[in-house]
């Protein structure tokens, strides 16, 4: 339809035959908002916006569980506000889980952070079919619990300077506690048992089982860390200005590499894993990386693990390596696993026995 075509004056009651698409648009600014203005995981100003934004969407939530007769009659510019709760609600979801899904494909292994980013989207999507509109307050409730837990889930390692089992359960314990408190507040309102317990308290405690679940798997990415750059490489020295000259024979063309993951071995050469990982400040944390080799049978067999102590602050993430002189032809592979044994990222790369006579350019990379 031309621009000119457009009676504005109508515009009003076209929106309310489209209300539907609102609280979608409102969730997709969210998300994109959050994207672009998104900082540091472990800033405090980050940190506060989010613990608002929850502490918002949970007042939201339980407004649509009132009664029609509890809204506050003769006061049309109240009903106009409670009107608009759905769509807010919305957008503040969609920044909440635009973070949480950067911080969980950030924190993991592509394979790992999809099984996340797949939940949310059933999530998103199960919530704008007709036929999920009796279920939406337990879709939202679900919502919240999700953002609620995995915003506990990453500023208690923060709060506490590392991570792992205990930390995580605390995480279980506070998240049950703060649904408890929810429960409880709509049970004070008057809402009927029965209500509160399909459309609240089964959904949020179902998310939260599902979180143990994945934990249990150790399918849970492991925020607030996040892996930068893994590379391999053939030497390895620390400069004057604190930089790591790494040195590597890949030729020019094959830029999309990190370093030689076609490693060609002559005599004395050792392999060199050499990694960024971010972690936040006054973080200490000992992760591993665990060397693999690929059998006849098409199975990794663990060759190697190497214990690394790691400590958090630098925009630029913790630098270190490891090494390995005795290795074998064949695809290896090197994960980057926490001290639960949670990945957070690994690389690939093939290892060939090249002749000592084969002349070598070799070339830096600097971090």
């Amino acid at each position: 339809m031309p621009l000119a075509e457009v009676n504005f004056k109508t515009l009003p009651t076209l929106l309310k035959q489209k209300k539907v698409l609102i609280p979608t648009l409102m969730f997709l600014c969210g998300f994109l908002f959050d994207i672009v203005t998104l900082a540091r995981i472990d800033q405090v100003g980050t940190i506060l916006q989010q613990l608002a934004y929850i502490l918002i969407a949970t007042g939201l939530l339980a407004s649509l569980f009132l009664k029609p007769e509890w809204k506050i009659p003769n006061s049309p510019k109240t009903e106009k506000l409670l009107s608009y709760r759905m769509a807010a609600l919305h957008f503040l979801y969609g920044a909440l889980l635009s973070s949480y899904t950067i911080f969980y494909f950030k924190s993991a292994s592509f394979s790992v952070s999809f099984f996340f980013l797949l939940i949310i989207a059933v999530l998103l999507v199960a919530n704008e079919f007709p036929h999920f509109h009796n279920l939406g307050l337990g879709i939202k409730s679900s919502l919240l619990s999700l953002v609620t837990l995995s915003f506990i889930s990453y500023v208690l390692p923060i709060i506490f300077g590392n991570i792992g089992p205990w930390i995580f359960i605390l995480s279980i314990i506070t998240s049950c506690i703060y649904v408890a408190l929810f429960i409880h507040a709509l049970k004070k309102k008057g809402i009927d048992e029965k209500i509160t317990q399909k459309h609240a308290l089964y959904p949020m405690v179902s998310v939260i089982f599902l979180f143990l679940l994945c934990y249990f798997f150790k399918i849970l990415p492991p925020v607030p860390l996040s892996l930068q750059y893994v590379g391999v490489y053939h030497t390895v020295e620390k400069t004057s200005e604190g930089k790591y000259k790494l040195g590597h024979y890949q030729p020019w063309w094959n830029f999309w590499s990190h370093g030689d993951q076609s490693f060609d071995a002559q005599a004395n050469d050792k392999i060199i894993i050499f990694f960024r990982l971010f972690a936040p400040s006054h973080f200490s944390e000992e992760i591993q990386l665990i060397w693999s080799l690929k059998n006849p049978n098409g199975d990794w067999e663990i060759q190697d693990k190497i214990p690394i102590s790691i400590s958090g602050g630098r925009d630029e993430g913790f630098r270190g390596y490891g090494v390995k002189s005795n290795f074998s032809e064949g695809s290896w592979r090197t994960q980057v696993v926490t001290s639960d044994e949670r990945e957070i990222g690994r690389i690939s790369f093939s290892v060939t026995k090249a002749s000592d006579s084969d002349t070598r350019e070799i070339k830096y990379d600097f971090h």
